[in-house]
């Protein structure tokens, strides 16, 4: 049987936190990271307007779990972080399926 490991706050801010090995350039400005530690302030109103937003944006693609959809991963990351969802939605590829593991694992994750 597998052992459930609960993280320290140390793992659980890192898993929060995605580092970019090349700096990412949106406007003309350069991240190095992005902090999604506001998802902890996020509430179920939240949620709700959030999966209006992905459902509008997404039309009949929708899917079952939103938590699954880079779509959504953006919008929330954009409602914990203050930054515009057009942020998150130029990410590299590479970024952007981190960025959804990082949201997926804060939601699904052990508490």
């Amino acid at each position: 049987m597998a052992e459930i490991k609960e993280l320290s706050a140390q793992e659980e801010e890192n898993t929060l936190r995605i580092v970019f090995k090349k700096p990412f350039t949106w406007e003309d400005n350069a991240y190095n990271e992005v902090d999604l530690s506001g998802l902890e302030e996020l509430n179920a109103m939240d949620l709700e307007s959030a999966y209006r937003q992905y459902a509008a944006s997404a039309g009949l693609e929708i899917a079952a779990i939103p938590e699954l959809s880079v779509e959504y991963a953006c919008i929330l990351a954009a409602r914990a972080t203050n930054m515009p969802v057009e942020f998150f939605k130029a990410f590299p590829a590479k970024y952007a399926l981190a960025l959804r593991g990082a949201v997926r694992s804060y939601f699904f994750g052990q508490d």
